[in-house]
């Protein structure tokens, strides 16, 4: 998905008219919300200004998002959508965690594409460190999402055996390590995100295999 691109507009998407609709609404609250906290702060923005200026009514704003703060990660939360079906993509009988890094790699080409999109979210949360809930939830949902999907490709129960949430834990703090890096203000890190992710990933198995002791 190239930078900027909107979700309607993605090739191949079928969207169905509702659902362009729906997609052009949450673009239009997304966009308000944006210009309105760089014009006047996060502080001072209300949701009552960001529906007006979306042109619907404030209560239609909760139908799309839960709070003012849901609309710093919106970004991400929309393009992680797009996970689920590349993890249902891989082959199966590729050796899971494979499955999830390989498509984490992928993933983390998506968020180059879309950086400067993602880089105003980044910035939001850096300036208001108590915006922390949204982004936790994120956190935890797609790490419950990974293990389930990890649980089933190892055909085992996660209450039972502890890889697929450790596995999923494990490589989302990578990634989250590495898009941190990626993104930090006056990063001189001249890698790609891919290649941040997968030579963190490398080390790191590198690492733990030293560190098992004998």
């Amino acid at each position: 998905m190239p930078a900027g691109t909107r979700l309607e507009e993605v090739p191949g998407a079928q969207l169905s008219p509702r659902a362009r609709r729906v997609a052009k609404t949450r673009r239009a609250i997304i966009d308000a919300a944006r210009a309105l906290i760089d014009e006047q702060g996060y502080d001072h923005t209300t949701i009552d200004q960001i529906a007006d200026r979306a042109d619907i009514a404030p209560r239609t704003f909760f139908r799309y998002f839960s709070s003012k703060e849901a609309l710093v990660f919106a970004e991400f939360d929309e393009l992680r959508t797009g996970l689920w079906t590349m993890l249902d993509a891989r082959p199966a009988k590729e050796p899971p965690l494979r499955s999830l890094v390989t498509v984490m790699a992928d993933y983390a080409d998506q968020v180059e594409a879309n950086r400067e999109r993602l880089a105003w979210g980044f910035r939001i949360a850096e300036e208001h460190p108590s915006l922390t809930y949204e982004v936790s939830a994120l956190k935890a949902d797609t790490i419950e999402r990974i293990t389930a999907f990890l649980a089933s490709r190892l055909a085992v129960d996660p209450e039972n055996d502890p890889r697929p949430h450790g596995w999923a834990v494990a490589t989302m703090g990578l990634f989250s390590a590495a898009m941190s890096t990626i993104f930090r203000p006056g990063a001189s890190d001249s890698r790609s995100a891919r290649k941040t992710f997968l030579a963190l990933v490398g080390e790191t198995g590198a690492a733990l295999k030293t560190a098992l002791p004998r």
